[in-house]
């Protein structure tokens, strides 16, 4: 990609989440799961709804600021590499 005829990027392909990367970030969620199962009044999160979410993408409003960076990173680079069928 050039800008003014100057290399400015280049187009890579994009790398598959090796298997540690992603037991990791199945690690996470399951951690995840059981933090947010114990609080007081909260239901499960189950595998349909995370497949939902991911389908119906960001919600129309900006998520509160440090959402994403307090995110773990191995469930970051999942969700970015991620493609629902």
């Amino acid at each position: 990609m050039t800008k003014h005829q100057k290399p400015v990027a280049r187009l890579v392909p994009q790398r598959r989440p090796a298997s540690i990367e992603v037991r990791d970030a199945v690690h996470e969620l399951a951690r995840l799961r059981n933090e947010i199962a114990h609080r007081r009044g909260a239901r499960p999160i189950l595998d349909k709804d995370i497949r939902q979410a991911i389908r119906q993408g960001p919600p129309l409003s900006s998520p509160p600021p440090g959402y994403i960076s307090s995110l773990p990173s191995s469930i970051m680079s999942l969700i970015l590499n991620v493609t629902v069928r």
